[in-house]
């Protein structure tokens, strides 16, 4: 028996419809919402990443995410994207607020950050070929 991929990842949002249009600017839909016993639409929400792949949302955040290096817990969300400079300009054409331009990093592979409308940091990376994460990857 093994693990074959990470199935998701929960968060919980203060405005979980304003969450769900950010991540669709960014490329990744809504997958489906839970069905209530009644059949209505619910929560929680999954927003599709890639096949199999989801963000799970759920409502109620009222807090102030916690900024801190050495609270235990999510420290960002990271998307892979195969032409970083082309996803860059079309987020930023929609309006959309990164924290930079694309930088190749210590790793090797391209990326740039963005706050999510929760506060949650999305890491949006391209991998280099040769870099220890691409070959991990394989």
């Amino acid at each position: 028996m093994t693990i074959t991929s990470l199935g998701h990842v929960a968060l919980r949002c203060r405005d979980i419809e304003e969450t769900i249009a950010f991540y669709e600017k960014l490329g990744v839909p809504l997958g489906f919402r839970m069905t209530r016993p009644d059949g209505t639409a619910g929560e929680p929400v999954f927003l599709k990443v890639a096949p199999g792949s989801f963000i799970e949302l759920f409502s109620g955040g009222v807090d102030e995410p916690v900024r801190s290096r050495t609270q235990p817990g999510l420290v960002h969300v990271c998307l892979h994207v195969d032409d970083i400079h082309a996803y860059h300009a079309g987020l930023t054409a929609k309006g959309v607020t990164t924290n930079g331009e694309p930088k190749q990093g210590r790793s090797g592979n391209w990326s740039f950050t963005l706050p999510d409308p929760n506060g949650l940091n999305v890491e949006i990376i391209q991998l280099v070929p040769g870099t220890q994460m691409a070959d991990a990857a394989q």
